[in-house]
């Protein structure tokens, strides 16, 4: 995710602010929000993050919340897998890392308005979805090499996963219209 965006700034300003919940939650409400409408607009991803919290925010941490929105968008919009997951850095222990993936599996199935078999998905996408409560549910108390490599493989998963759901979606609406 890059792009002059740092996980513990935000995370910073998430702690300090007293949100309830991470900035990878609120990345992954944010990815699911747009999976499901494209053109979900700024205010509503921090109506659904943060609610009436938002407003305690300064312009600076208001600007960095907009900027990871903005290039969130743009990565998802773009269809050539520059999609990133904001998570934490791998200089972070493996057990923070894990335990944001797994908050972040939680919020894109909120901003995804997920409930099995509540909507018309194609069976691809069920199998997604369900394997995202599963990572949901994930333990995060990690050690070793083995477990490493799963997180890497388990990341690099979502972050396809994520891209395939959205292409599905759009391609559907864009049927539908």
């Amino acid at each position: 995710m890059k792009e002059g965006l740092s996980y513990q700034d935000l995370q910073e300003i998430v702690v300090n602010n007293d949100f309830s919940g991470s900035i990878a939650e609120f990345h992954g409400i944010l990815s699911g929000l747009l999976c499901i409408k494209n053109d979900t607009d700024y205010k509503a991803w921090m109506e659904n993050a943060l609610g009436e919290a938002k407003h305690g925010l300064s312009d600076s941490e208001r600007n960095q919340f907009l900027e990871l929105y903005e290039t969130t968008r743009r990565q998802l919009q773009e269809f050539d897998c520059t999609f990133q997951l904001f998570l934490p850095d791998d200089d972070c222990s493996l057990d923070e890392r894990a335990e944001a993936l797994r908050e972040w599996s939680e919020g894109f199935l909120l901003g995804m308005g997920y409930q099995a078999n509540q909507y018309d998905w194609s069976e691809e996408v069920k199998d997604i979805l369900n394997d995202f409560i599963e990572i949901s549910r994930l333990d995060t108390d990690t050690s070793g090499e083995e477990d490493e490599v799963a997180y890497t493989e388990l990341t690099e998963y979502v972050r396809i996963c994520v891209q395939v759901i959205h292409t599905e979606i759009q391609q559907k609406l864009k049927r539908l219209h």
